[in-house]
C-alpha cells in the first residue's frame, strides 16, 4: 500500500472518519438568517446500549475446526494516541495470514472519489447553500487547509464530510497504520467494499438532506468537535456500549431523517460486509479491521457473526 501524500490523501482521513458511524448527526431546524436554535441532545439512546459486546475492541472469531480469525473494531483517526497498536492487537495481526479492511484505499480509486467531490459550477454551492450558510461554512474550512477557490466548490455532502470531522493531525488514520503493517510482513491486504460504494451511501442522498446535514455540521460546529474529544477516550476505553449511545444521540427534530441515515450508514452495510467477510473468516487466520461502531448491537456484525454460528471472544 502507498503511504506517500499524493493530492488525495487530504481527504482519506476525511472519508474515512464518518464510516466508522461516531461522525456525530445532528438534524435540528435552521431559519434562514442561520440563528441556529439550541440543540436538543437525548439523554438516553434511542437505540438501548447493547447487553452483549458492550466492551472490547478485539474479538477471536472461530467456528468449527478453521484457524481463529480476528476482528479489531478501528477508529479511523491519525491521532497519536489512538495509532499506537496495543500489544494484543499487534500479536493478533503479525499471527494472521492476511489483512482485511473497510475498503483498500487505494491511489486510483481515492482519485477518482476526490474528483467526484467537486462541482464544476464554481457557483454551484453558494447556491445551493444561500450566502449566510455559506459564509459560515467558508469561515470553517481554513483549519482544514482547504483554499477557498477548491472549497467554493465542494459538493454539499464533501462539505458535511469535512466539517464533521476534526481537522488533520498530520498522521495516518489507524486502519493505514495496521494496512501498512500487514504489507512490510508480506500479507495480502483486502477490502471488504469499494471507495466507490461507501461513498454513494452519503453522496448519493437527495440534495435537500445534504445541505440540511452540511446546516447542522455549521451551526454545532464546536458541540461535534467536543463529542469527538469524547468519542476518542471512549475508544481508548473499549467502550463499544458507550460509543453505541453516542451515534444515536443526535437528530431528534428529524428522527425519520436520522434514523434512515444510520441504517444505511452501519446497518445496510453491516450485513454487506458479514457476505463479504465470511469466505475470509471460512478459511481461517485473517485479521479484519473495521470501524469500532460496526461491532455491537443486535445489528452488529459481532451479534450477526454468532446467528452465523460462530463463536465471538473478546481477547482485548
Amino acid at each position: 500500500m502507498c503511504v506517500r501524500r499524493p493530492t488525495w490523501a487530504r481527504w482519506a482521513p476525511i472519508f474515512s472518519l464518518w464510516l466508522t458511524g461516531l461522525v456525530a448527526v445532528a438534524a435540528a431546524p435552521v431559519d434562514a438568517d442561520l440563528s441556529c436554535p439550541p440543540l436538543n441532545l437525548a439523554v438516553s439512546p434511542s437505540e438501548p446500549t447493547p447487553s452483549s459486546h458492550a466492551r472490547g475492541l478485539l474479538w477471536r472469531i472461530t467456528r468449527g475446526t478453521a484457524v481463529p480469525s480476528y476482528l479489531f473494531g478501528t477508529i479511523h483517526l491519525g491521532d497519536p494516541a489512538l495509532v499506537r497498536i496495543p500489544e494484543p492487537v499487534a500479536d493478533a495481526l503479525d499471527r494472521s495470514r492476511r489483512f482485511v479492511m473497510e475498503a483498500k484505499l487505494d491511489v486510483e480509486e481515492m482519485a477518482n472519489w476526490s474528483r467526484s467531490m467537486l462541482n464544476t459550477d464554481a457557483d454551484a454551492l453558494r447556491s445551493e447553500l444561500g450566502s449566510p450558510l455559506f459564509g459560515r461554512a467558508m469561515a470553517l474550512l481554513p483549519r482544514y487547509g482547504i483554499p477557498d477557490a477548491i472549497g467554493a466548490m465542494l459538493k454539499p455532502w464533501a462539505l458535511y464530510l469535512t466539517l464533521s470531522t476534526p481537522p488533520a493531525t498530520g498522521g495516518l488514520p489507524l486502519d493505514l497504520v495496521l494496512a501498512t503493517r500487514a504489507e512490510s510482513q508480506g500479507k495480502t491486504v483486502e477490502g471488504l467494499e469499494t471507495v466507490a460504494e461507501q461513498a454513494d451511501v452519503i453522496a448519493g442522498l437527495p440534495r435537500e438532506e445534504q445541505v440540511a446535514l452540511v446546516r447542522d455540521a455549521v451551526c454545532y460546529y464546536e458541540t461535534l468537535q467536543a463529542d469527538i474529544e469524547q468519542t476518542k477516550q471512549l475508544y481508548l476505553n473499549r467502550d463499544l456500549g458507550a460509543l453505541a449511545a453516542m451515534a444515536t444521540r443526535y437528530g431528534l427534530s428529524e428522527s425519520a431523517r436520522y434514523r434512515h441515515l444510520l441504517q444505511q450508514l452501519l446497518w445496510d452495510r453491516n450485513a454487506r460486509m458479514v457476505d463479504r467477510m465470511e469466505p475470509f473468516l471460512s478459511g481461517g487466520g485473517a485479521f479484519i479491521a473495521i470501524g469500532a461502531l460496526h461491532l455491537p448491537g443486535p445489528k452488529g456484525l459481532l451479534g450477526r457473526l454468532e446467528a452465523l454460528g460462530y463463536r465471538v471472544t473478546p481477547v482485548y
